[in-house]
């Protein structure tokens, strides 16, 4: 299985920006009328973006390789 994209291509790895978590909070806080409107563009400005890698298919999988663990005291 694949992912397609907009264009109609199929992709089996995907690489960008994810998402923040916090952005459903904000707005469920602005609607709830907990935070102003000029907290919650405050609050939805960017401040650091974090990529990931999405793997969609078997094949994208067939490229990962086992290289070892990482320490504890690493993280």
């Amino acid at each position: 299985m694949c992912v397609e994209g907009n264009n109609g291509k199929q992709y089996d790895f995907i690489y960008g920006p994810v998402a923040n978590d916090d952005v459903y909070t904000t707005f469920t806080l602005y609607t709830a009328s907990v935070l102003t409107k000029e907290q919650t563009i405050e609050a939805l400005k960017v401040k650091k973006l974090y990529n990931q890698l999405v793997l969609t298919s078997t094949k994208a999988l067939s490229y990962l390789n086992f290289c070892g663990i990482v320490p504890k005291e690493e993280f």
